[in-house]
């Protein structure tokens, strides 16, 4: 998409792998190119990645020379496109041995306080993933009809329910999704867990590591979106500012969240995902404030792989605002309904 001339109607950033360059260039050829004919004008996309790459294998020999390639390649390309971001503070990339979920959740913070900066006057700020098709298209038509509703703040995605305590002490607990029970009937969310077949005491575990902790809702992970009043009001909480410090910190403590380290898992970061830590965040910022929540329903999501998440995926259409997991390979068994 080209350069903006004015505010934007939607600032959108697609979270990247740092070595994904020909994932950048099937976005750029593909969902980029439809997008354009929505209109340029409404719509700042960026791809992000982190500053701070991490060492994918830690004392190999040659390993500081690849990532000093890398880190080349990935200004050359920014350079070359203009449309990426290289957020410096924000961790990124790694191995195996690393906690992919520390640096999806840098870069998460790291965007929106990118894209409130950039594009101070958007209506909209959004974030999607590198393996997600988005029907540009489709959802301005969404964020229009809902812009015309006045319901702010408005928080738009296929929506779940995560419970995590104040602080982030322990793991978070997944609870479900918008279309299996409505977010109003508050006794119908157990934690996930308890909807499988485990013992009485592993579930008794489970509702007093997480089950009354206060819960939010969450956008699951190929597509977020939230309404400018709501941008500002959640990244500019002081909760949310004092638990990426203490996050950061022990990120880096543990060697970018190296999972052989012992503190890894009880960090406020290491112990949460990418999804639910929105949840925690909307939970503990929002406070008595009113919020729309738009669920998109499982009609405009679908998910390739062969057991997702919720369950309830379909076949993409015209109609689909989301389409994720396109990281599978041809060969691999993929939905039962794509």
């Amino acid at each position: 998409m080209t350069e903006l001339r004015q505010a934007p109607f939607l600032a959108l950033g697609m979270i990247c792998s740092p070595d994904g360059f020909q994932r950048r260039v099937q976005v750029r050829t593909t969902m980029l190119l439809v997008g354009q004919s929505a209109g340029d004008s409404l719509v700042a996309f960026r791809f992000v990645v982190g500053g701070e790459l991490l060492r994918p294998h830690a004392g190999r020999a040659g390993e500081m020379e690849e990532m000093g390639r890398l880190q080349r390649q990935i200004e050359s390309e920014a350079a070359a496109h203009g449309d990426l971001v290289i957020l410096p503070n924000a961790i990124d990339g790694g191995g195996r041995g690393h906690n992919k979920q520390c640096a999806c959740i840098e870069k998460l913070h790291a965007w929106y306080q990118h894209a409130l900066r950039a594009w101070p006057a958007a209506s909209w700020y959004g974030k999607t993933e590198d393996d997600t098709y988005v029907n540009i298209r489709a959802l301005l038509f969404d964020l229009r009809r809902l812009a015309r509703r006045d319901r702010s703040p408005v928080y738009y995605g296929l929506m779940a329910v995560c419970s995590t305590f104040h602080g982030g002490v322990g793991r978070s607990c997944w609870k479900g999704d918008f279309e299996s029970c409505p977010f109003s009937q508050l006794n119908c969310w157990e934690p996930y867990t308890s909807q499988r077949r485990i013992d009485p005491e592993a579930r008794r575990q489970m509702y007093r590591a997480c089950g009354h902790a206060p819960m939010g809702p969450l956008a699951t992970g190929p597509l977020d979106v939230q309404s400018s009043d709501l941008a500002r009001k959640l990244w500019g909480c002081e909760y949310l500012r004092d638990f990426m410090v203490v996050g950061r910190e022990w990120n880096r403590r543990t060697g970018g969240c190296n999972m052989s380290h012992p503190n890894t898992s009880t960090s406020a970061i290491g112990s949460k995902t990418c999804d639910c830590v929105m949840a925690h965040w909307l939970a503990e910022c929002m406070g008595s404030t009113s919020l729309t929540v738009a669920d998109m329903g499982w009609t405009k999501a679908h998910h390739y792989a062969a057991h997702p998440g919720g369950g309830g995926w379909v076949s993409p259409s015209a109609a689909s605002v989301a389409v994720h997991f396109l990281k599978a390979l041809p060969q691999e068994r993929s939905g039962p309904t794509n």
